[in-house]
């Protein structure tokens, strides 16, 4: 069943197309149409709300300047109820200005593109839009549905981004890793493995503050941002997660973390593409 639902989001999602141009509209409607998906269409943010709980479509490409109601409020409601899951949310823009960029992330959308856009891009974007939703679906069937999400990692991470934008400050990254885990996967297989993953996770999570964020990043490898804190502070954290876990682990498989510390301030148009491509990785690699 769960796997019916996964194959279903990819193949045959459920898309909103939100605008005031009809004639838009009617090209990204022809545009996606060979693909199988099943299309729905708003021509503002008012209209859009009063179809989302019949359709519940699993992903919205919507405008940000139409009357009534404009993108930015209309994607802000949306993640109001449901702030790091619910639809897909690709912003179309007449504007490349980042100053709109980052109201538009902020607001919650999953990814900006700009008018008049790259047809083969859009499709790609709906393609790997679904694909994570697939994913994530994947993920919350099994036993272990608390896993760090890298959907909700990037959401979070663009906000963080934009807020860092604004006042100039660093984020900071840190980058655990389980020692010898794909040691453990060869000599204990991997049942084994996901235990100890999970008891890391578990170990984790309870230490994280409400602020902060993570991202399972690969096989026994998470990714955390930790807004506000000072290098020397996420460097203390890690120590500190480091002994709890040393103390938490069964004694046949003991937890031992190796990390890393990366800081970055905003330059330029594309802040931390690094981290990005790299959760975009862990993605593909889940």
């Amino acid at each position: 069943m769960f796997l019916q639902s996964t194959l279903e989001i990819m193949m045959a999602g459920r898309i909103l197309i939100v605008d005031d141009e009809p004639a838009l509209r009617r090209s990204i409607l022809r545009l996606l149409k060979p693909f199988g998906y099943q299309i729905f269409q708003a021509g503002n943010g008012i209209e859009a709300l009063t179809l989302l709980a019949g359709i519940q479509p699993d992903l919205i490409i919507l405008d940000t300047l139409m009357p009534e109601m404009d993108g930015l409020r209309t994607c802000a409601q949306i993640r109001k109820s449901e702030p790091w899951s619910g639809p897909y949310i690709i912003f179309l823009s007449g504007s490349g200005q980042l100053e709109d960029q980052v109201a538009g992330l902020l607001a919650g959308a999953d990814v900006y593109l700009t008018k008049p856009f790259d047809s083969e891009q859009l499709v790609f974007e709906v393609k790997k839009g679904l694909a994570t939703l697939a994913h994530e679906n994947l993920l919350n069937s099994g036993s272990s549905a608390s896993h760090f999400h890298p959907r909700s990692f990037q959401r979070r991470y663009h906000q963080e981004v934009s807020r860092a934008l604004q006042d100039g400050s660093e984020l900071m990254i840190l980058i655990l890793q389980i020692e010898g885990f794909e040691q453990l996967v060869s000599s204990k297989g991997s049942k084994a493995a996901e235990q100890v993953q999970k008891a890391a996770e578990g170990v984790i999570k309870k230490a994280l503050l409400h602020t902060d964020l993570g991202s399972r990043f690969a096989p026994g490898e998470f990714m955390l941002m930790m807004p506000g804190a000072t290098a020397s502070g996420v460097m203390g954290f890690a120590e500190e997660i480091r002994v709890q876990a040393a103390h938490s682990a069964p004694v046949e498989n003991p937890i031992k973390f190796n990390h890393a510390l990366f800081t970055g301030r905003h330059e330029g148009k594309h802040p931390f593409e690094w981290v990005l491509r790299t959760v975009d990785l862990a993605e593909q690699r889940s």
